[in-house]
């Protein structure tokens, strides 16, 4: 799929994720930035000469690279105290949201001709379920649809709190001049 397809999937279901798991809308929306990222580097070494490399489009490597990015800005939380309440106390749950973010890579390059090689480094064997051009069309904007789908179910049953949380929040970084140090965590 195009790189745009897995940005937008990746954000919207480590999005969803982090809120059906109990994070606040911040929270989610870092998470989410963070899946649409780990989509971005697990295409960087994961093509060579047009054809997909084995060990980032595999579950181990799309879930190692998932793993690196968020210790990575896990730290870099650390370092700024006022945003560690990110994931503090929910580490697992914040993991869950980035690495499904990665498998869904995987997922979307499944239905392509290009395939993925889901059991690497144990199975060199390329895995396709369908054999859809990259670049085709309908079938990015079917899965890019379906993507903003769940991400709307997932912000509808959050519900009105979530929206009210939302404008409360954008409202008081405005006021603030951009300054805000509102919990990202809901407990």
């Amino acid at each position: 799929m195009k790189l745009r397809t897995h940005v937008i999937t990746g954000f919207s279901l480590a999005v969803s994720t982090a809120l059906y798991t109990g994070f606040d809308a911040t929270g989610a929306f870092m998470l989410g930035v963070l899946g649409g990222v780990v989509n971005i580097v697990i295409d960087l070494p994961g093509h060579k000469y047009r054809r997909r490399t084995p060990w980032s489009h595999s579950f181990l490597g799309a879930s190692l690279i998932a793993l690196v990015v968020y210790t990575i800005i896990y730290i870099l939380a650390l370092m700024e105290p006022s945003s560690v309440d990110i994931v503090a106390g929910n580490e697992l749950a914040s993991y869950i949201s980035v690495l499904a973010a990665s498998w869904s890579h995987l997922l979307l390059d499944m239905v392509t001709e290009g395939g993925i090689f889901p059991w690497w480094p144990f199975r060199r064997s390329r895995l396709r379920l369908a054999m859809l051009n990259y670049d085709d069309p309908m079938a990015n904007s079917i899965a890019i649809l379906a993507s903003v789908a769940l991400l709307l179910h997932a912000v509808g049953v959050a519900g009105e709190d979530l929206w009210r949380e939302l404008f409360v929040h954008w409202h008081s970084v405005r006021l603030a001049g951009g300054a805000s140090h509102s919990s990202h965590f809901q407990s």
